[in-house]
């Protein structure tokens, strides 16, 4: 709502969070998808500046791990499970800060992270 500028999308991990979601106000900006394919995931972060991942379940961080080496600005939750995920452009948080941390990353002159990418790859 902060951001009706901005294009968002909110990606679920199945179909069924589609009756769930019904029940929100979501703003015009927010584009909703589910279940998406490999392949939706990668065209979807190709034309994504900010990566925000808000779950703490989320196995093994990998499409964390692979939008730190795409050299997306990342959002992260602040848990141990996140721990290997740190470089420049890497921000951890929580719900208590999480949309102050996507507003400065999406704030941010940096389009792409060179960091980021190096970090990856690195490890």
């Amino acid at each position: 709502r902060q951001n009706k500028d901005k294009e968002v999308y909110m990606v679920f991990g199945g179909e069924r969070y589609r009756e769930s979601v019904k029940k929100y106000n979501v703003p015009d900006n927010v584009k909703i998808k589910f279940a998406l394919t490999q392949d939706e995931i990668f065209s979807l972060m190709n034309t994504a500046k900010v990566y925000w991942n808000c779950s703490k379940f989320d196995t093994f961080a990998m499409p964390l791990t692979e939008a730190l080496a795409m050299g997306k600005i990342i959002v992260k939750p602040s848990h141990p499970c996140y721990d290997h995920i740190n470089s420049r452009h890497a921000f951890s948080g929580n719900e208590n800060n999480w949309f102050e941390l996507v507003n400065m990353a999406l704030a941010s002159p940096t389009k792409f992270s060179q960091d980021n990418r190096q970090h990856a790859f690195e490890k």
